[in-house]
């Protein structure tokens, strides 16, 4: 029985308020249904990086995050909001496995049987592949290496590890001037 209820949330619910997501939500589920291991960390450093890099292709940005430098990468507090109101919804469920080492490494995937149909443009959604897919082999680390190699963060004088300016506002605008 609670199988049928969820099968007829996900058919007629979710189809039905899909269209109702937001280009953050979007982007978010995105980029989670189209990587085989997404934690918090590289969903928050690909949406900087589609983000940044849309700015200077398509001179304009997917979403409307705001990122600050943060101690370890870009960081913008709405995505981390945005993950958990989604694992409210069903929509994404955040899922933990036990490694040889003891250890245990978690990560967000879409719930079973959820299906969306992606409404960005054309020409974003050809973009967001085409960095998805030239980002694909990247774990956590080398998003992380990749986000501090971008120009918001050099003029911020930003180093992994370090705390410069640690919390100011990182002007993603800069790309389109190279």
């Amino acid at each position: 029985m609670t199988q049928f209820i969820l099968l007829l949330y996900y058919t007629f619910i979710v189809k039905y308020f899909q269209t109702m997501f937001s280009n953050n939500e979007k982007l978010i589920i995105y980029v989670i249904a189209n990587r085989l291991w997404c934690s918090i960390t590289e969903i928050m450093k690909l949406c900087y990086l589609i983000d940044l890099w849309g700015l200077k292709k398509l001179h304009k940005q997917i979403t409307d995050f705001s990122y600050i430098r943060y101690t370890y990468w870009p960081f913008d507090q709405k995505i981390y909001d945005q993950v958990n109101v989604l694992v409210k919804k069903w929509i994404l469920k955040y899922v933990c496995y036990a490694i040889p080492s003891g250890d245990e490494v978690c990560k967000y995937e879409l719930q079973d049987n959820f299906a969306m149909d992606f409404n960005f443009p054309n020409e974003e959604k050809t973009f967001i592949d085409e960095m998805l897919n030239s980002l694909s082999s990247f774990n956590a680390f080398e998003l992380t290496k990749l986000a501090y190699q971008t120009k918001p963060m050099k003029d911020l004088w930003a180093t992994l590890g370090w705390n410069q300016h640690i919390w100011d506002k990182l002007k993603l605008e800069v790309v389109m001037d190279e």
